[in-house]
């Protein structure tokens, strides 16, 4: 690649564009440099340019003359340079412009190295005591050559640190960072260099140490949940165990452990092996690597190998992992036993039963490998002996059996017994029992049979196999034996005593085969030989006969009979073949030797079989006293080869060159097995030197391997306790070349132990009764199992306890006990213990003792918790939550404590202990622990309570100690911890407020709260949900139908009621509310919203009726709910908008359900009635009505009311059978219960009707009757009408349950009282919606006042209350009025009932105007009459109108279409009418639009010159469908329902006529009952809070009510005039008036005042000595006779005036004689009172003072509500002027 050169750094000075300076590089002194300075002009102007000499003379240039440039042109000027030294040289050149001068400096220097290294080197992390490095490059960019010199810091290190760098070359540099701590590390590398290595350049070098952290993992092919379930496999914490299990010997088994790096450096480990006395010895562990590295987040896996050589042997070792600059190791347990083959011979005893002499007899027997290793065996016999067994030695592979056949082929007249010992490798020996009898016609001895052998074994273990069978006879004889039943014999005691000594018994195989050696463990043979085995040596063939002696010795109290197998004509024989030998003597045999073949190995066993004199003859002796032959052995071995020649080359191998014995015990012996195998096809002789005197021995010790396996078996006995090894040399055919090396290992071993802490065991300071543990170490450092045994003293058991207190510990095997220490006092203690070791395999030998001192201190103390309290607030019911609590000790001793929880819930007074575990309200993530001295401890608490209750818990703790007794014991009583209180809870929501609109904005909200059943909703949705309801916590599809079946029990009605087809739709927004104390979540779900979705082939193509109508619903959207889901925090409020549309004709229903997240689950029923088109229809809300409680025996019920909607088109009549109220009436004596007082009559369209009952019961019961209201022309429904009697004489704990059923049900106090719904349009609102007036007396006036309020900031609004069907009760002040924006208004509403006992539940309607849209409408409406005159007279044809016309259209509508456009342009007015038909849509209100832009006319104007004229056809016109049924609907096909769109007209645009804004409704609900006087006195006493306003001229007023018949019993509340009115309505709202007038302008006439104050100044008349002088009131009774006789004209006046003729007149008379006869008592007292106080007593004035304070405070009220009084000022205080 071509260099590139940069282009010089450039300025530009006053225009002129200039090089900031010229440099010289690589010059020498005496020559001569030129380099161009280039001048530019960059201005758009010519330049005139001077310039200057460099003073110095080193640097030239041209004679200074004036340089001009132009615009855009450039001057290049020589500088010549020339150097005479070689120094650095520097000079200006200045210029000079018009406009300024600048300078241009000029330098000439010199060659220097330099080097380029990088700024910083980040190592990044790297572990401690490790190191990472980082190769980079330094470059000498210079053209010197230059050397270079790292200085090293202490943690960052350079290699090479120091070299020589030629010009324009790179090196390579090595940085190191070794870390020796974990911190973050920085610094600074300097690289000198240079002359002198003045110049340098530094590297900034940054690097953090951190600690490795290495974990293990055994890598066993378990699963992680495998391996957490084993417990044994952590035993200590980092503690890993490695089990191999059993292994097979002279295998090897590998396990990997799995080396973990969780850090993000590299971790290098090294691993090391525990040095122990056993593994010196026997070390069967070892790993694959013992150091390594392992990359970060990475795993590196070590194999761990196990090569066990020593059978049944357990092994155990250790091994630490240890991170380098990690303080912490892993150690890993390594353990593992030593499994050696499991053969098994199928008999002990093979019988051949009696033979002839020279017969022969074959048996069989098995010899299986039951386990999984393959074993080699051989039998101990030659294949000379008189039981030939064909097979000597082979392989046993794993699970695999082999037959041994054996011939049995006797000669001489003996009974023939032999243990034949079955050698196998690595497993102890076995012994087969072979025995036969061979007779001769001369001699027959006695017959053996197998149960000889198993009772000759028998009387061995019992010392009686010493006795011949003579002396046996002879003891049983003398009765010093007998015979059990199983037919052995059995020695008295005396015997016992003196003869016979007990043998040892349960000897293993392998002692049994040295059993001819006497040893002070074993028991002394019965027959023994000198010798074993006799080697004859190199022997020359056919020359002459070699002989040896053995001797025989007898060690029985028996003669016995020697008999040898042997055949003179082999080559090894013996002399003499049989000799008698007495007790205890010996006798010798010749062995003779005869070889016959040279340069050959010979071998053979001489068998002997020594027996009792007495068994050659079976008449000598009896069945039990039968003893089998013993038989001995001897080996013989010889060669002929040369003493120089070579012997046959030996193909000979062994399983080991290393043979380590078990440990023993001093006098025990050990063994082992070697095995020889010979693969070549010549036999081979054998010998191994052992020692006689030492402690190993071996058998055989010598012999010839003629077949293809030979086990030798080697034998350990050491005398003292030390280590013995010995290496002996096997030779092998007498050949010094084939010797070969063995060494034999094996030690003498007691039990001993290592102690932790040398045998001293510290207790921390710990509570009185409280348990403190330790951990304890003890190893085994011998190679034997020790059994161990902890003993405490009986004293001090109660203090200190351990855990194991006895167990095993196998060879270097190191245990942690755990010590437990109990204290009972505050003291110190020294305790002694003792540790007790007894060999593992001998449970007989004597235990050694070890001591251990254990110290400790007893203490006292108790825990503290903070918080002490904790309220948890509100947990929903089945959701958890947590918090923690912190438990701390403050004393000195850790104390161990046991909590537990206690309950008690707000709806019972028990206290109840919770379990520690299983499901319950709160759970503790710990209830047991120790907490040590001065420590904390966090708890986590879980409440999950199960219902909606208060929960009170208590924690309590109880300090304890687990003694290894489930469930410990408590040492002190439970004391309070601290206290936890919760509330269980459920997401509620309720609904608070209604409100309807469209065809429901007429009905009442406590008709739409009956209607909609909200307070059956609200109860449902206060009401615990069940166990299914809670089965999904929030909305979810869970259903394969498309009609779910639902889970809850919660199933009401929203009745949305009953209209014509196309009416207004039913709109009803309901606020609901979170009346809970957590956050609601809510939805709405249709049916289709709980259905899985199928896959196609799953749906079913087939609807039934209910879910086709439920289809029609939702297609047509006839039920909406808006929203369908939301969520409420506590206390927040939401509105839900229900409607339902009236498109099609019947009684719709559909299925929603209303779900709350972790909440109840209600099933809403939204039910709407269509009425078609002239059908008459009458909605029942409820079929079962009921009354209010009415007392029994009261003389005046109540009236009570049941309504009935007319939801038709057109009036409708009912008519009520009152049958069945005849029927009750008959049956409770003729008495009327209950009466229909209007039992006929007509129902407006649209409208309700309230028909009057009464209530009369006779008991306290309830009575319920079925009454048929049939609907003229229409259909008959079934009303079932219920009422209880209530008896409130008996002070009984019935009378409060009375009382609370006498209560109005028409207050309805669930229904709310203040609207909380905005609606939409609503300009104005009352403050109080429904007004509750109680119980009150009859003839009283009860008032109450509200505020109605214009909530508007533009509009003004005017109120009108219609009080049309409540007037003659209800009196409302002020009627009407208007309203400006934001102001608001005092109402007041007074309630003067005149009838007769009943409940009031009165719907008084406010209609609010807005009239500012009543403005914009009236001048909508002058500008559409405008245009309605102008189409009178105006006409617009065009050629427009032909062509419409050829096309079926007609040009008038062109014309109208041209006016509307020329109306709609042309004026203002226009304008403010499209303003009002947008506001009147914003309003709600429904406008049809039958084309883009245009508005179809809804109303025509009637005309009289209209009428002149053929009217046009309608613009927009089309024609109107029938109505759609939903049979209709049902009939279309699905797929054609989407595609159904309306059509848009394209007929031009006429104003249609203005229509004027609704006016919106205000219900106000009005509840009260009226009671007669009577009944009010008697039931609540005086009325001290109601005036009795009751009239002294008139009879009560007539009801409401229109009679439906002539029956007798609402005869009484029949309209009937008693006398003509004096005057009518307008005169006396006139005379009122006019009266108002009058007494205002007497009383705002200053004049009037000083008229009225005058009087009081002016002269007592003339006239007033006229007057009636005073009567003094006489004292004796005539006075009164007096006043009876004034009172009786009186009464006789109101009897005359009225003949009461029911029960109410007879009250009002009652009430009239009441009210004169207090007149006549005032009268009489007033005769002597002023008469100031006379008036006060006459009613009307009374009904006068009434009247004044009313209207004064309901002024004081306006005026406050106006801001123009204030009520809460602080009153000031006038004091009275003083008397002069």
């Amino acid at each position: 690649m071509a260099a590139t050169v940069a282009r010089p750094s450039r300025a530009i000075h006053y225009g002129i564009e200039v090089a900031n300076g010229v440099t010289w590089r690589e010059w020498e002194p005496g020559g001569v440099y030129t380099k161009q300075l280039t001048l530019k002009n960059v201005k758009f102007r010519t330049q005139k340019i001077s310039y200057k000499l460099p003073e110095s003379r080193h640097f030239t240039t041209l004679y200074p003359q004036p340089i001009v440039l132009s615009a855009g042109t450039s001057f290049a000027l020589p500088l010549t340079f020339r150097p005479i030294n070689k120094t650095n040289y520097e000079e200006t050149i200045v210029f000079e412009t018009s406009e300024g001068e600048f300078d241009i400096s000029m330098r000439a220097v010199l060659p220097k190295p330099d080097l380029s290294v990088p700024d910083t080197l980040n190592f990044g992390m790297c572990a401690v005591d490790d190191s990472t490095s980082i190769t980079f490059q330094i470059s000498n960019t210079s053209d010197v050559d230059t050397t270079f010199t790292w200085s090293d810091r202490e943690l960052f290190s350079v290699e090479p640190s120091a070299g020589f760098m030629p010009s324009r070359s790179t090196f390579t540099i090595t940085a190191t960072f070794s870390p020796k701590a974990a911190s973050v590390y920085e610094g600074l590398l300097v690289c000198k260099f240079g002359d002198e290595e003045h110049q340098n350049r530094t590297v900034k070098v940054e690097g953090i140490g951190k600690f490795p952290h290495l974990t293990i993992d055994v890598c066993t092919g378990k699963s992680k949940e495998q391996l957490a379930a084993g417990v044994s496999d952590v035993i200590y914490p980092k503690e890993t165990l490695v089990d191999f299990g059993q292994v097979s010997v002279e295998t090897t088994a590998e396990k990997w452990i799995e080396l973990r790096n969780q850090s993000p450096v590299n971790a290098p480990f090294h691993i090391t092996q525990s040095v122990t006395p056993v593994n010196t010895i026997d070390s069967v562990f070892c790993c694959s690597h013992y150091q390594g590295v392992v990359p970060p987040q990475s795993t590196e896996r070590v194999k761990v190998m196990f090569f066990p050589h020593t059978p049944g042997a357990k092994s155990v070792d250790y091994f630490k992992v240890k991170a380098n600059g990690s303080h912490s190791c892993v150690v890993v347990k390594c353990k593992g036993m030593a499994k050696g083959p499991t053969v098994r011979l199928n008999t002990t005893c093979l019988s051949f039963g009696t033979l002839n002499s020279g017969n022969t007899a074959t048996r069989t027997f098995e010899v299986k490998n039951n386990s999984d290793v393959t074993t080699a065996f051989h039998f101990d016999i030659d294949g000379n002996s008189v039981f030939a067994v064909d097979t000597l030695c082979g392989v046993l592979k794993p699970g695999v059996s082999q037959t041994i056949i054996v011939h049995f082929k006797p000669i001489h007249p003996i009974s023939y017994h032999r243990k034949l010992a079955c050698i196998v490798h690595n497993q102890n020996s076995m012994f087969i029992h072979l025995i036969g009898t061979c007779n001769t016609e001369q001699v027959k001895p006695a017959p053996l049979q197998s149960k000889h052998v198993e009772q000759y074994e028998i009387r061995r273990t019992k010392g009686l196999s010493h006795l011949p069978p003579e002396q046996l006879n002879e003891l049983l004889k003398e009765g010093k034996l007998s015979v059990d039943e199983k037919g052995t014999l059995v020695a008295t005691e005396i015997l016992m005593d003196t003869l016979i000594q007990e043998q040892e018994t349960g000897i293993s195989g392998w002692e049994e085969l040295f059993e001819d050696v006497a040893t002070e463990t074993t028991c002394v043979s019965h027959v023994s030989l000198d010798e074993d085995c006799i080697d004859f040596g190199a022997c020359v063939a056919n020359k002459s006969l070699y002989t040896k002696t053995v001797s025989l010795t007898n060690h029985t109290k028996g003669r016995i009979t020697c008999q040898w197998m042997t055949n003179l004509k082999d080559a090894f024989y013996i002399t003499p073949e049989d000799r008698d030998i007495l007790p205890g003597k010996s006798c010798s045999f010749t062995v003779t030797f005869k070889p016959t073949l040279d340069d050959q190995f010979y071998g053979k066993e001489l068998e002997c079989f020594a027996f009792y004199k007495n068994m050659s003859d079976y008449r000598l002796v009896s069945d039990v006293t039968i003893t089998p032959p013993w038989c001995l052995t001897v080996g013989a071995l010889g060669h002929t080869f040369a003493t120089r020649s070579e012997t046959f080359l030996p193909q000979m191998t062994t399983s080991a060159d290393r043979l380590l014995f078990p440990p023993v015990s001093v006098g025990q012996a050990g063994f082992r097995t070697l095995l020889l195998r010979n693969t070549g096809d010549t036999p081979i002789k054998f010998a191994f030197d052992v020692s006689s005197e030492g402690p190993f021995s071996c058998k055989p010790s010598q012999g010839l391997l003629s077949e293809e396996y030979q086990v030798v078996v080697f034998c350990v006995r050491p005398t003292a306790v030390k280590r013995s090894e010995e290496t002996i040399q096997l030779k092998i055919n007498e050949d010094q070349r084939h010797t070969r090396r063995l060494t034999l290992t094996g030690s003498a071993e007691e039990a001993a132990v290592t102690l932790e802490n040398e045998g001293t065991l510290f207790f921390k300071p710990t509570c009185v009764g409280m348990i403190s543990t330790r951990s304890f170490s003890v190893k085994n450092i011998t190679r034997l199992p020790i059994n161990f045994s902890w003993h405490v003293s009986s004293d001090e058991a109660a203090l200190l306890q351990v855990v194991p207190k006895r167990g095993t510990l196998l060879p270097n095997e190191q245990q942690r006990h755990v010590w437990s220490f109990v204290p009972s006092e505050v003291k110190k203690y020294g305790i002694r213990c003792g540790l007790a070791l007894s060999d593992g395999r001998d449970l007989t030998a004597s235990p050694k003792r070890v001591g251990m001192v254990a110290i400790g201190e007893g203490a006292s103390g108790e825990i503290e918790c903070s918080p002490q309290s904790v309220n948890l607030r509100n947990v929903v019911v089945g959701s958890s939550l947590r918090r923690e609590l912190t438990i701390y000790n403050a004393n000195e001793c850790g104390l161990q404590y046991k909590l537990t929880v206690q309950l008690q819930t707000s709806d019972s007074s028990t206290t109840v202990t919770m379990p520690s575990c299983g499901k319950q309200a709160l759970h503790l993530d710990s209830y047991q622990g120790v907490l040590p001295s001065r420590a904390r401890k966090t708890l986590t608490i879980t409440a999950r309570p199960g219902r909606r209750v208060t929960y009170n818990f208590t924690i309590m703790y109880e300090l304890c100690s687990t003694t290894g007794v489930e469930g410990g014991w408590v040492c002190r009583p439970a004391t309070e911890l601290c206290s936890v209180t919760l509330n269980g809870v459920f997401p509620t929501i309720s609904v608070c407020d209604v409100r309807g609109q469209g065809c429901a904005s007429s009905w009442s909200k406590a008709r739409l709260w009956d209607m909609l059943n909200l307070t059956q909703l609200n109860d449902m949705l206060a009401a615990e949900p069940t166990a299914a309801e809670l089965m999904y916590a929030v909305g979810t599809r869970h259903s394969t139908r498309r009609r779910p079946t639902y889970r809850t029990r919660a199933i009401t009605t929203v009745d949305f009621g009953a209209a014509p087809l196309k009416s207004e739709p039913c709109t009803l927004h309901l606020m609901i509310e979170n009346s809970g104390p957590i956050r609601a979540s809510w939805t709405l779900l249709y049916p289709p919203d709980m259905q899985l979705e199928l896959e196609y082939w799953a749906e079913t193509g087939e609807l039934n009726t209910e879910e086709a109508h439920d289809l029609c619903l939702m297609d047509n959207e006839v039920f909406a709910v808006a929203p369908r889901e939301g969520s409420l925090s506590p206390g927040e409020r939401q509105t839900l908008t229900l409607s339902y549309k009236h498109a099609f004709a019947g009684c719709n229903k559909l299925p929603v359900l209303l779900k709350i997240a972790r909440g109840r689950e209600v099933l809403l029923h939204f039910s709407g009635v269509t009425v078609s088109p002239g059908q008459q229809y009458v909605h029942f809300s409820l079929y079962r009505h009921v009354f209010d409680a009415v007392p029994v025996g009261v003389e005046h019920a109540p009236v009570q009311t049941y309504e009935l909607y007319n939801g038709s088109t057109e009036a409708v009549g009912y008519e009520i059978d009152t049958s069945p109220l005849k029927q009750l009436k008959e049956e409770n004596y003729d008495c009327p219960i209950l009466t229909c007082l209007c039992p006929s009559g007509q129902i407006p369209a649209g409208q309700s009707v309230a028909i009057p009952w009464l209530f009369s019961p006779l008991e306290a019961k309830a009575y319920s009757v079925d009454v048929s209201i049939h609907i003229v022309n229409g259909a008959t429904s079934r009303v079932t009408f219920v009422g209880v009697g209530c008896d409130d004489s008996t002070e009984t704990s019935d009378g409060k349950e009375c009382d609370e059923r006498l209560k109005p049900s028409v207050s309805n106090a669930a229904i709310p009282k203040k609207q909380s719904v905005a609606v939409r349009g609503q300009l104005a609102y009352l403050s109080c919606e429904r007004l509750d007036f109680g119980d009150i007396p009859l003839y009283s006036t009860v008032r109450r006042i509200l505020f109605l309020t214009n909530s508007s900031t533009e509009h003004t609004v005017s109120f009108t209350w219609q009080t049309n069907q409540s007037k003659e009760a209800v009196t409302i002040e002020p009627s009407s009025g208007i309203l400006a924006p934001q102001e608001k208004t005092l109402v007041k509403i007074s309630l003067y009932s005149k009838r007769g006992p009943c409940y009031y539940n009165l719907d008084i309607v406010c209609l609010i105007v807005d009239e500012t849209a009543m403005t914009v409408y009236r001048q909508s409406m002058d500008a559409w009459q405008e245009e309605q005159e102008m189409q009178k007279h105006v006409f617009v044809i065009t050629d427009e109108g032909l062509a419409n016309e050829r096309e079926g259209r007609s040009s008038s509508q062109k014309t109208d279409s041209r006016i509307d456009k020329k109306v709609c342009g042309s004026g203002s007015l226009a304008c403010l009418w499209l303003c009002c038909v947008d506001f009147i849509d914003f309003e709600g209100r429904h406008t049809s639009v039958s084309k883009p832009g245009t508005l179809e006319m809804t109303g025509r104007r009637s005309d009289s010159n209209l009428n002149r004229y053929q009217a046009l056809p309608p613009i927009g016109s089309t024609p109107t469908p029938p109505p759609e049924t939903y049979q209709d609907w049902k009939k279309r096909d699905l797929s054609t329902r989407s595609k159904t769109r309306p059509r848009v007209s394209s007929e031009p645009t006429k104003r249609i006529k203005p229509t004027p804004p609704q006016p919106f409704h205000l219900h106000l609900g009005l509840a009260a009952r009226t009671h007669d006087l009577r009944d009010y006195f008697a039931q609540y006493g005086e009325p001290t809070n109601f005036f009795v306003d009751v009239p002294t001229t008139r009879r009560p007023q007539p009801t409401m009510y229109a009679t439906g018949g002539d029956s007798q019993e609402t005869s009484r509340y029949s309209h009937r005039e008693g006398q003509a009115s004096l005057v009518t309505k307008e005169e006396n709202e006139a005379i009122t008036t006019t009266m108002n007038d009058v007494v205002r302008s007497l009383l705002d006439d200053p004049s009037f005042h000083r008229a009225v104050n005058a009087t009081y100044m002016e002269p007592v008349p003339y006239f007033t000595q006229l007057r009636r002088p005073e009567i003094e009131r006489p004292t004796t009774d005539v006075s009164d006779e007096r006043q009876e006789d004034e009172e009786k004209p009186s009464r006789q006046l109101l009897e005359d005036v009225e003949s009461p003729t029911s029960v109410e007149e007879q009250l009002h008379v009652a009430d009239r004689e009441r009210t004169w006869r207090g007149a006549s008592r005032a009268s009489s007292r007033q005769k002597n009172e002023p008469a100031d106080e006379n008036i006060l007593s006459v009613p009307e004035a009374r009904s006068l003072v009434e009247t004044v304070i009313e209207n004064t405070l309901f002024n004081m009220l306006c005026e406050a509500g106006a801001g123009e009084l204030s009520l809460t000022s602080k009153r000031l205080l006038v004091s009275p002027p003083t008397n002069a």
